[in-house]
């Protein structure tokens, strides 16, 4: 049986008391299943000895950029030279909901996860709607990842083989390395946990399921890979680095972004990014660049005004902490009225060569639909 719970639309206060609004977000959990991580130190010393080889070798190099723009959002703001935010064009975005964004490093592929289900109905209480259109190889009604080639000036979408055969999974939040051969998403069996999937000639084989102390008794969500692969960073609620204690998230997002990384051998303890990734009020789904010299993510801190999430950005220091955090897009106060304004956004993701930003955006576009798309903004 599916179980869904809303975590929350709530208010915030600033130091002058303005209110704050906040935007729901959504838990969907199932039944834990488990699936075995034979052959994990093989598969992970091959895949990271290819990717190793293919940079001295310039494979990977960034494609000429493309123009992957169509309708102009409003009520965006940007900052740090982006600008220009629309939305996806070709069959990306539908009237169902898109979410959980990632761009190639050529700018030339678009990843993301889609369900049928309605977000208005479950953030307003009501259940599980069933208004998004069947996309083609879609299994039940809720989430699959897709993957989008830019063809022809546009986005050309298929399911992904990543996904399993049974209707009763889903997958959704994927992250992937820097030659794409690895894959880091979220499997809700019903329950929701990690997962690697590997691509090889013949395309994407087995996921395995990560193990303790990556995955725990808590939630473990958004996962993104280094551009090498051998680096993993993840949101959880968990109140320690195994996951023995886990923070309640009923009354708000409790989530930290930890990172654990590939030895040879076995993924480390996961701990907490150090500096600014982890300063704001709110924070989760981050993203890094190749090197991990940047870092973005979604969140809240009084910058980010009368809104839902913002997106920031923040640069690798020396002594491997993120200095000064700084803001890259706002979109417009939660409690606008207006019916095309943008009033959340999340999910960031940027191309190698740093001139195309895709994100997930929100409007509130009648009274009992809200529309979760895939927007992109360049340099």
């Amino acid at each position: 049986e599916i179980k869904a719970k809303v975590m929350y639309l709530a208010f915030l206060s600033g130091e002058n008391r303005d209110t704050v609004w906040w935007v729901a977000f959504l838990d969907l959990r199932r039944l834990d299943g488990f699936m075995g991580i034979a052959r994990w130190g093989t598969k992970m010393v091959g895949v990271l000895a290819l990717a190793g080889v293919a940079s001295l070798l310039g494979c990977g190099a960034e494609k000429e950029p493309r123009v992957t723009g169509g309708e102009p959002l409003v009520g965006l703001t940007l900052f740090e030279g982006w600008r220009d935010p629309r939305s996806v064009r070709g069959d990306v975005n539908t009237e169902g909901w898109e979410d959980s964004a990632f761009i190639s490093p050529g700018g030339d592929r678009l990843y993301f996860g889609y369900t049928r289900w309605d977000a208005w109905a479950l953030f307003a209480g009501f259940g599980l709607w069933v208004t998004g259109p069947e996309r083609p190889g879609h299994l039940g009604s809720a989430w699959d990842i897709y993957e989008a080639n830019f063809l022809g000036g546009a986005w050309e979408t298929e399911h992904s083989r990543i996904n399993s055969l049974d209707p009763s999974v889903s997958e959704a939040a994927v992250g992937l390395d820097g030659m794409e051969s690895m894959m880091a998403f979220v499997r809700f069996e019903p329950g929701g946990d990690l997962y690697l999937g590997f691509r090889g000639a013949a395309g994407w084989g087995a996921s395995e399921k990560l193990p303790p102390p990556v995955n725990t008794p808590c939630e473990e969500d958004n996962p993104h890979l280094s551009f090498d692969g051998g680096t993993l960073y993840f949101d959880s609620n968990r109140g320690d680095p195994l996951g023995e204690t886990c923070f309640d998230e009923s009354d708000g997002l409790q989530r930290t972004i930890y990172f654990t990384r590939w030895d040879g051998a076995k993924w480390s303890t996961p701990v907490p990014v150090a500096g600014a990734v982890n300063e704001t009020d709110v924070r989760w789904q981050v993203f890094v660049t190749e090197g991990e010299k940047l870092a973005y993510w979604a969140g809240w801190s009084k910058d980010c005004g009368r809104t839902s999430t913002c997106l920031y950005r923040a640069r690798l220091l020396e002594d491997g902490s993120y200095g000064e955090r700084v803001l890259i897009a706002r979109p417009a106060p939660f409690d606008t009225t207006s019916r095309v304004s943008v009033i959340s956004i999340g999910e960031p993701s940027v191309t190698r060569a740093g001139d195309w930003l895709y994100f997930v955006y929100l409007v509130r576009d009648s009274d009992q639909h809200w529309d979760l798309s895939i927007g992109v903004a360049g340099k």
